[in-house]
């Protein structure tokens, strides 16, 4: 599947992408894990996106024990 952090967003009242998009992440991978369990996780991050947040998103699937690589495009 496809996650854009933006598709975390459904209150009005968050006004960060983080604070709700991370846990629907993490119940999505669940969901995807469950129906393909040999999967690996392709995070795809633009150069000027923060290390920050790409850590964040190793961090959920680190957490679960989900095969995980960083793509960059190459130069």
């Amino acid at each position: 599947f496809f996650f854009q952090a933006e598709d975390g967003i459904r209150d009005d009242l968050v006004t960060g992408v983080q604070t709700c998009a991370l846990p629907i992440l993490a119940l999505e991978l669940k969901r995807s894990f469950e129906q393909t369990p040999n999967a690996t996780i392709i995070l795809r991050a633009e150069e000027d996106v923060a290390l920050k947040k790409a850590v964040n998103v190793l961090d959920v699937a680190n957490k679960e024990g989900y095969p995980i690589v960083l793509a960059v495009a190459p130069k």
